[in-house]
């Protein structure tokens, strides 16, 4: 597991090319690893324009019943004490109440889950996988 602390924008560039490394790594096309990319980008800027520290991690995970082989799995999490209640502002699937990065995170995923609580602060777990027949050549 790969974790960056989020503290200042420069951390958000660390982040995302440990997040592009890693779908390279796994063979995701550059299509795949470019929206993995701009999901990690836009849920560290979000977290990090909420309450100032956030903190990244990236795991890969096993293929499900309907994947062709690994994913990877981004946990980020905001440490933001007047955090509003997000499952209340994503309540349709296109999730528009979100703020903008989470909604931006959220289209790009291929899984995402939302979960912020006044005092408790944000944490949000993205999944993707590489499309169906699109891993790279070299995987």
């Amino acid at each position: 597991m790969l974790t960056t602390e989020i503290r200042r924008p420069a951390d958000i560039a660390v982040a995302r090319r440990e997040a592009t490394t890693l779908a390279a790594h796994l063979g995701f096309r550059r299509s795949d690893q470019a929206q993995l990319a701009a999901a990690v980008s836009a849920l560290a800027l979000d977290l990090l324009q909420d309450g100032g520290r956030a903190s990244l991690s990236l795991r890969v995970i096993e293929a499900g019943a309907v994947n062709s082989g690994p994913g990877i799995e981004v946990q980020a999490a905001g440490q933001n004490p007047r955090a509003t209640d997000i499952a209340g502002l994503a309540t349709d699937e296109s999730g528009d109440g979100l703020p903008i990065g989470l909604r931006s995170a959220s289209h790009l995923a291929d899984q995402f889950i939302a979960v912020s609580q006044p005092g408790a602060g944000t944490r949000v777990t993205v999944r993707k996988w590489p499309r169906e027949g699109t891993r790279s050549p070299a995987a």
